[in-house]
């Protein structure tokens, strides 16, 4: 749910975080090391992180993911779901995704 602040304007969407860890030239995979992260969290122009150990990798994932959308949450562009993508009107879309292209690979 974004934003938590104002229950009057809430938006419910689906992420996937690993996507925000790559979309940083960062490897998912390598969540444990703190160079990784803090390159991910910098591509989401946010500070380094300085909080408890990310011992477990759905922290790590929680960590980029929070930078990541807000990061993004200022692009009006990715809080539009695709109209002709079946699932954006059965299921949902995923929040940055786009859609695949035709013929693309």
């Amino acid at each position: 749910m974004w934003p938590f602040a104002d229950p009057g304007a809430v938006t419910i969407v689906e992420i996937f975080p690993r996507l925000y860890f790559r979309r940083a030239g960062a490897d998912p995979r390598a969540w444990r090391d703190p160079a990784v992260v803090d390159a991910a969290l910098a591509a989401h122009a946010s500070l380094p992180y300085d909080g408890s150990p990310l011992d477990i990798e759905d922290k790590a994932d929680a960590v980029v993911s929070a930078a990541a959308l807000r990061h993004l949450s200022g692009d009006p562009a990715v809080w539009r779901a695709p109209s002709g993508e079946p699932a954006a009107r059965w299921e949902g879309w995923i929040f940055g995704v786009e859609p695949a292209k035709p013929g693309a690979s």
